[in-house]
């Protein structure tokens, strides 16, 4: 089932399940555009614009069976997996060099201008960024676990 993210509260909500995206990583993302070919015919819609990206942690703290207790329980699983589903897609942007690695270690999500805008490093200078990692905005968010 996935969870739309609609207001502030929900952000924070979402940050404090997967424990502020501590211990996680991009195992691997998905875009879709609404586009499609048809016999010789090339329908460029661009309608969907959805990007899904799925990410694996290996944080004590998610507990996506009794929020309730989040950091009083440490789960057993050697990882656990997420997903973030981003519709309406406006921006997205990949860097990555070789002096860093996949592991997220900050993150910055906030709703700004009526677009979510999702950073896997921290960013203040929100949507003027230096691009730095990977960056989304997009009209719509929901999330879920991947059991």
């Amino acid at each position: 089932m996935w969870n739309e993210i609609i207001t502030s509260q929900d952000i924070e909500c979402f940050l404090n399940q997967i424990d502020y995206f501590a211990d996680s990583c991009i195992k691997e993302m998905r875009y879709v555009t609404g586009s499609y070919a048809q016999g010789r015919s090339l329908h460029a819609l661009d309608d969907r614009r959805d990007l899904c990206i799925l990410f694996h942690s290996i944080s004590n703290y998610l507990d996506p069976i009794n929020p309730d207790m989040l950091k009083n329980r440490k789960l057993n699983a050697d990882y656990n997996s997420f997903e973030i589903k981003f519709s309406y897609v406006h921006k997205l942007m990949l860097e990555h060099s070789a002096e860093c690695d996949s592991v997220i270690y900050d993150t910055t999500l906030i709703k700004k201008d009526g677009l979510f805008y999702w950073y896997d490093y921290r960013e203040d200078n929100i949507p003027n960024f230096t691009p730095n990692g990977t960056m989304v905005a997009a009209e719509k968010m929901s999330w879920r676990f991947i059991f």
